[in-house]
């Protein structure tokens, strides 16, 4: 499903365009102050861009960026407010959540992320968004695949067959992968034919409250089962970023869906949440 972009991506967009060709100015004519505004904070930032927006006769550009970046800044404040009330609103959850937690959450860590994540999505859900994850294994990518050619956190080994969706598009899928219990969607037995193709490598959040780290990663495999007590598992190198590792190998996180026009550019990998100063020096 595709939404419009995000309040934030739409200013994003609007601020990279605006300020483009100043900064080429900049970096041509002043490169000294380049290197000054890459080592210190938004402030040093804001003067050296309103200084480019001069150099083309256009001051009002630099006063206006001056105002933009007040508004940045104020909108990191309230995505960090928007995280502290995530991470709190679920280190208080033991049972399963609310269906009006779930869109405090996806709204909150949307906010705080930049990105648009959901629990519902096109009418599909998981069996459960928050739940305890289980250490995987390596799973095969493609035809004669071995653990050797996996660079990073080869420890766990590798499973003795494919995932439930056969093998990976790519390495990275494999890489951030997770396991999500599908067999425990009410209409998975009646619909699975139809239902497989929209899970298949479906991108989602990984949240993890204890430390805010959070994971662009696919659905990859189905399990675990019920009686393990876990409700996800996790690729060796998701577990290892996330620092799921308490509770032989068993740790609580939050999945949701990533939805929105900017789905297709999100890459599978850590995110961080959005800061105001990555957020200027990014154009840089």
């Amino acid at each position: 499903m595709k939404n419009k972009k995000s309040p934030y991506h739409q200013y994003k967009s609007k601020l990279r365009k605006h300020h483009q060709k100043a900064i080429k100015r900049l970096k041509k004519s002043y490169p000294v102050v380049i290197d000054s505004v890459k080592n210190n904070s938004l402030v040093t930032i804001g003067g050296a861009l309103m200084v480019s927006g001069g150099l083309g006769g256009a001051a009002s550009s630099g006063n206006n960026l001056g105002k933009e970046i007040v508004m940045v800044q104020e909108n990191q404040k309230t995505s960090q407010n928007d995280l502290k009330n995530a991470q709190d609103k679920l280190l208080n959850s033991e049972a399963d959540l609310s269906e009006e937690t779930l869109k405090e959450l996806s709204f909150n860590l949307s906010k705080a992320y930049g990105l648009t994540f959901t629990h519902n999505l096109d009418n599909k859900r998981l069996n459960t968004n928050w739940g305890y994850f289980g250490q995987e294994q390596h799973l095969y990518r493609w035809p004669g695949d071995n653990l050797s050619s996996h660079i990073q956190e080869t420890d766990h080994g590798m499973a003795p067959g494919k995932g439930a969706f056969g093998y990976f598009d790519n390495a990275e899928q494999e890489k951030y992968y997770i396991a999500t219990q599908l067999h425990l969607i009410p209409d998975w037995n009646d619909n699975w034919s139809t239902l497989k193709p929209f899970y298949r490598f479906r991108k989602v959040l990984v949240y993890n409250p204890v430390n805010n780290k959070a994971v662009i990663a696919t659905i990859g495999d189905a399990g675990p089962a019920k009686w393990t007590g876990k409700q996800f598992g996790g690729s060796p190198e998701l577990m290892a970023y996330l620092n799921m590792v308490d509770g032989s190998q068993k740790s609580k996180a939050l999945v949701l869906f990533l939805d929105g026009s900017e789905y297709d550019d999100v890459p599978l990998g850590p995110i961080s949440n959005k800061d105001s100063s990555n957020l200027i020096t990014s154009i840089l």
